[in-house]
């Protein structure tokens, strides 16, 4: 009797006209479900992230190049979502996301990888803290990005024990799920204020960038970090604008493309905004193509 949205992926060809569309969560109980990554396959496919039903089940779906569904994975003992989805250079995939706990609001670091098939090769948590065990802690893998070994980077956020203030971490994983080193940014410095890191990419020469981010009490810092496959730091540049959401890719030239709003305080003031900047990180301004 009530009325339900449902998750649907659509492919269509370089005029955006509709090639397929394929609704993966047809049921009443997927009614509310989210998809919240999207990754195309070598086999003209994709890979698609996100959970069972709402506040169910992190959820993997494998589509085919004509629109059917091929697998579908599920982690059915950990409530929550996916929130990325990488290809790993063995043909699997590794998704990141929440584990919901006990069925309270604390949520543990999500990591788990799964064959070409579908099945699951290993699932981990990481940071288990409960509100029972009085250390009120809470972590969440938001972006994953493949390594050349079979693992992965992952970037998201660790609160610290006892706050809701996080740092934003970068996790890197071995082919079998072990945690080779993890390291953090921002640390806890301001009480309540998150610092999260948003996405992370990888680059052609086994480097990485991660966008991040912490809220203050005055103005966000937004930061890209360049890193190399050991995590270290190979540079840094922040003020990006308030309302930066998003690290979506880079072009053809190296340069990095950011997506956001104006994020002035009134929500209903704000306008998009879409940011270039050269392949260090800098601003790049516009070319001019007519007239010359």
């Amino acid at each position: 009797g009530g009325q339900y949205n449902y998750n649907s992926v659509m492919r269509t060809n370089a005029q955006s006209d509709s090639i397929w569309c394929v609704i993966i969560s047809p049921q009443s109980v997927s009614a509310g479900a989210y998809l919240n990554d999207i990754v195309a396959t070598p086999d003209g496919g994709c890979i698609v992230a996100g959970q069972k039903s709402y506040d169910g089940y992190p959820r993997l779906v494998k589509i085919s190049s004509t629109g059917t569904i091929s697998w579908e994975a599920v982690i059915a003992s950990a409530g929550r979502s996916f929130n990325s989805v990488c290809l790993t250079s063995d043909g699997g995939y590794i998704a990141t996301g929440g584990r919901r706990v006990d069925f309270t609001d604390i949520e543990n670091l999500l990591a788990a990888k799964f064959n070409s098939a579908g099945a699951t090769v290993w699932s981990k948590t990481f940071y288990s803290g409960l509100f029972n065990a009085g250390d009120l802690r809470k972590a969440e893998g938001i972006s994953v990005a493949a390594t050349s070994d079979g693992g992965c980077m992952l970037a998201g956020y660790v609160t610290k024990p006892g706050t809701w203030a996080s740092s934003a971490l970068l996790m890197r994983m071995n082919a079998s799920g072990d945690s080779l080193w993890t390291k953090k940014y921002y640390p806890w410095s301001i009480p309540d204020k998150p610092g999260k890191a948003w996405n992370l990419l990888r680059l052609p020469s086994d480097q990485y960038l991660m966008y991040l981010r912490m809220e203050t009490t005055t103005v966000p810092y937004s930061t890209i970090l360049k890193v190399n496959s050991s995590g270290d730091s190979l540079w840094t540049q922040i003020g990006y604008g308030a309302g930066i959401e998003n690290m979506s890719g880079t072009d053809s030239e190296g340069g990095i493309l950011l997506t956001g709003t104006t994020g002035g305080a009134n929500y209903f003031d704000n306008v998009a905004v879409f940011i270039r900047t050269t392949s260090g990180g800098l601003y790049k301004s516009p070319e001019l193509l007519t007239p010359n």
